[in-house]
């Protein structure tokens, strides 16, 4: 229980870094280059949409493959899986 408890004590704290460092880029943008907080959320509504669903989460693109045993990222044209060697499914 403490491994667990130890880990997401570990991503909340990588959680709140990436959210500070998110913040921080946004007002550096806003200030230097004038761009309004709206024009920033349209284009985090486009990347949001680009997989079809507005629902927050960011999916890999479709020419990526997914490892079905180490579930790990591939490139789609990648045939075997580059961390544990399996053969990856294809993509139509």
């Amino acid at each position: 229980m403490n491994d667990i408890q130890g880990d997401l004590a570990a991503l909340e704290q990588k959680f709140d870094r990436i959210a500070l460092m998110t913040i921080a880029l946004t007002e550096i943008v806003q200030e230097r280059l004038g761009i309004e907080s709206k024009e920033v959320e349209a284009k985090l509504r486009e990347i949001d949409e680009r997989d079809g669903k507005l629902d927050g989460r960011l999916s890999p693109p479709k020419s990526l493959k997914t490892c079905p045993v180490c579930s790990r990222i591939n490139g789609g044209t990648r045939t075997n899986c580059l961390y544990c060697g399996v053969l990856l499914p294809v993509n139509y």
